[in-house]
């Protein structure tokens, strides 16, 4: 599984104000001299951990698992998503203190829609489809988590060879 670090946003030299950093513009072959870069610690992350299924209880593979913030007046929009295993399982870390919600979506063209009617009639209006949204607050880790889609397993298209 496959995730997206979060880390602070980095500004030289060692300020959080945009306005008193200094831009730096470095480029492929570059040496600098004198300068004196502290990348900051990690901002501390809780963990969400669960399964991604349909609705007959079958594991759904290979698909993605999305965490999005709640956007506060002093802050942007986090997402941080990850690819579920063969069983279905994910694990995220997200930024401590956050609140948001957790979603699974499925990419319709992936499935063979031909034998799955219930997505096929889903992806004539989307393309990803999406499980119900479940609203978590990172104050605490949140394990055994279950996403699930509305409708049940359903293979997936077989890829075109040329």
């Amino acid at each position: 599984m496959r995730e997206r670090l979060q880390f602070a946003e980095l500004s030289y030299p060692g300020v959080f104000d945009k306005a008193k950093a200094t831009v730096l513009t470095i480029a492929s072959g570059d040496k600098l001299q004198d300068f004196d870069i502290h990348i900051p610690s990690q901002r501390p992350t809780r963990t969400i951990e669960g399964r991604l299924l349909f609705s007959d209880g079958s594991p759904v593979d290979a698909e993605s698992v999305e965490f999005a913030s709640e956007e506060g007046p002093d802050q942007r929009q986090d997402h941080v998503y990850v690819k579920t295993d063969a069983e279905g399982r994910f694990r995220l870390s997200v930024l401590e203190g956050l609140k948001g919600t957790l979603h699974g979506n499925l990419y319709s063209f992936s499935r063979d829609t031909a034998k799955c009617p219930e997505i096929d009639k889903l992806a004539r209006a989307y393309k990803d489809i999406e499980t119900n949204r479940v609203k978590v607050e990172m104050n605490r880790d949140h394990q055994d988590i279950e996403l699930v889609f509305a409708f049940p397993y359903c293979p997936k298209a077989k890829e075109k060879r040329e």
